[in-house]
Order: structure tokens, then sequence, then C-alpha cells
């Protein structure tokens, strides 16, 4: 399995050791917390310290995971984007998913935060609607934001 699962606190910790490109790897993502999902208010968090990319596929794992558990009355919980400027991180604001995540830095702090019973548009960000994949536009800006800028020859 291409995913570490743990729980710290009644919280299923869940850590890609490969990077998430929508293959075996995401799959194994999504399989590792069908149990928890299938629970009233599940609370997940993925811990992506240990990769340093998701692709297309991967983003649209984390938004199911994410809206499948708002969905239920619980919540998902990102930790582990890296510093500013990190390719994770960067994949994040480009997309403008970074508005949509509540984002940690530490499982701690991730444990330790307040739930937010409001869906991501409450917040400002723009509402998710479905887990439906991220367009090819957004993915082709987060692959490679420099040739995606308008009015550069591609």
């Amino acid at each position: 399995m291409n995913v570490e699962r743990r729980t710290a606190e009644g919280v299923l910790v869940l850590t890609p050791t490969k990077r998430l490109l929508g293959g075996q790897e995401t799959k194994d993502l999504l399989k590792a917390a069908e149990e928890v999902m299938a629970q009233p208010a599940p609370r997940i968090v993925v811990d992506l310290k240990k990769i340093d990319y998701v692709a297309t596929g991967g983003l649209s794992a984390l938004v199911k995971l994410h809206v499948g558990c708002l969905n239920r009355g619980g919540w998902m919980r990102i930790i582990g984007l890296g510093t500013p400027g990190s390719r994770i991180r960067s994949i994040f604001i480009i997309t403008l998913l970074i508005r949509v995540f509540e984002t940690f830095e530490t499982l701690e702090e991730a444990l330790a935060a307040p739930f937010k019973a409001q869906r991501p548009e409450a917040a400002g960000a723009a509402p998710v609607l479905s887990s439906a994949p991220v367009s090819s536009a957004a993915a082709s800006a987060a692959a490679d934001p420099v040739a995606a800028a308008p009015g550069k020859p591609r």
C-alpha cells in the first residue's frame, strides 16, 4: 500500500508515501479512508510531508475526501504542505485549494484546532458542490505556472 495509516486521538491520519498522481497510489488513499468515511462525523488528517507533488487526480481525491467528511458532519485537514515556495504549497495556492482546505504545519496543531462547522464557501472560498476532477487548465497552471500565464506562447 502507498499510504501509511494510523490513529491519533481518535482521528485517522493518512500519509501518502508516493506522489498522488491519480493512479494506484491515489486509489490507495481513498481506500484507506473508506471505513472512517462510512461513519458519522469522520475526521481525517492527510499528511503530505513524505511527497513532493500532487497532480490533478490527487487533488480530486483530496477534494472528494474533504467534501465527503463535510457532508457527514466531520472534517478533513491537511498537514505538511511545506515552506512558502515549496512545490506542493504552490500547487495548492495556484489552484486556490489553499482556501478550501484547513491546513496546518503539524499534526498537533491540526488536532487541537476547533471544529469549524461550516462549508468552505461560508469562509469566502468558492463553493465545493461535488468531488469532480480539477479542470485541466488548473492542473496545467499547477504543473507549470509560467507556461500557463496569459499571453505566453505554449
